[in-house]
């Protein structure tokens, strides 16, 4: 074995500079460090896709029936995966399958005369043509007393492909005569959805 000690190594000519060849293994020893001041490209991957999209205005739900989440801004869109104006879903770009992690919140409020109508909530988050009865996750809950409002989340991790969607949704059963909403931009806590794509699983 070889060793050769320098200071500085540079190529010959042209900017790309390359280390032995395809299945060649470069073995860092323990203690050692790699110092990066400049732009590192290739090492593994990162969070991405990723997403996160709210409600800019509440958004009334029809008494006791599924309806879906139209989160209309984004924060953030790295892939330009999530739709905020016609579907509102999220799709798997091409060659980006793997495990993401999904997540949903949203305040339910009361309205229509009464601050204490509220029966039950539920909300839920659905891959492809899954249904309310099938959705992938599913998050009750219930307020037999009655309430104004309900702080709902629902979050989880589940093995996605290229071309599987992502899709939100939310219900609200309320006492007859009134009626409920998702809670947008305007009242400091805007329903929230997203997504985002898990490294090292």
């Amino acid at each position: 074995m070889s060793e050769i000690k320098s200071n500085k190594i540079s190529p010959a000519t042209g900017t790309a500079f390359t280390f032995g060849d395809s299945g060649d293994t470069f073995t860092i020893p323990s203690g050692a460090t790699i110092a990066n001041s400049g732009t590192a490209t290739g090492f593994g991957s990162d969070n991405t896709p990723a997403f996160q999209a709210y409600l800019s205005a509440n958004i009334t739900l029809p008494d006791n029936t599924w309806t879906k989440v139209l989160a209309n801004t984004e924060d953030f869109d790295t892939d330009s995966a999530y739709d905020n104006s016609t579907n509102y879903r999220f799709t798997v770009p091409s060659g980006e399958g793997g495990k993401y992690f999904l997540y949903f919140y949203t305040i339910i409020y009361s309205s229509g005369g009464s601050s204490f109508v509220i029966v039950d909530t539920a909300i839920q988050i659905r891959v492809n043509a899954e249904t309310d009865t099938t959705a992938r996750f599913s998050v009750p809950n219930y307020d037999y007393g009655g309430a104004s409002y309900e702080a709902c989340s629902a979050t989880g991790i589940t093995e996605l492909s290229a071309g599987d969607y992502v899709e939100f949704y939310a219900k609200c059963n309320v006492s007859p005569g009134y009626n409920s909403y998702l809670s947008g931009a305007a009242t400091g806590h805007p329903t929230m959805v997203g997504a985002y794509k898990m490294i090292g699983l």
